[in-house]
């Protein structure tokens, strides 16, 4: 498996594009995706371990079923009204964080402590 790809999808194509910058010195692979079904062929075809996904893009019951479908990918979630509830939402849907889209430097960290998480567990 490729502990360093990641797959996104992001509703607002400025933060999508400023997460691939922030994100490239991270991971070997970042690829944009444009809606669920891509969003799975991408997670497929990178053996992706991490997926960044705007939960506007795809509710809970999908972040749920992603998670039951890749057991072996950490999601990330993002929201532009993200709250207490809704992490404890996203958490219990089986994501392993919830960041406001506009926080990029909480995205990032958050993206990097999974990669360093899933690398620690592989070794």
């Amino acid at each position: 498996m490729n502990s360093s790809s990641v797959v996104l999808l992001e509703k607002d194509p400025g933060v999508a594009l400023s997460l691939v910058r922030l994100l490239q010195n991270q991971f070997d692979v970042i690829r944009i995706e444009t809606s669920c079904d891509s969003l799975r062929e991408g997670i497929f075809k990178q053996r992706a371990s991490l997926a960044i996904i705007d939960v506007e893009n795809a509710g809970f019951e999908e972040i749920h079923r992603l998670h039951l479908e890749f057991p072996h990918v950490s999601i990330l979630c993002t929201h532009r009204l993200a709250d207490e509830a809704m992490w404890a939402e996203a958490l219990s849907a089986g994501a392993s964080d919830l960041c406001d889209t506009f926080d990029l430097a909480s995205i990032v960290r958050s993206a990097v402590g999974e990669m360093q998480h899933v690398r620690s567990a592989a070794a």
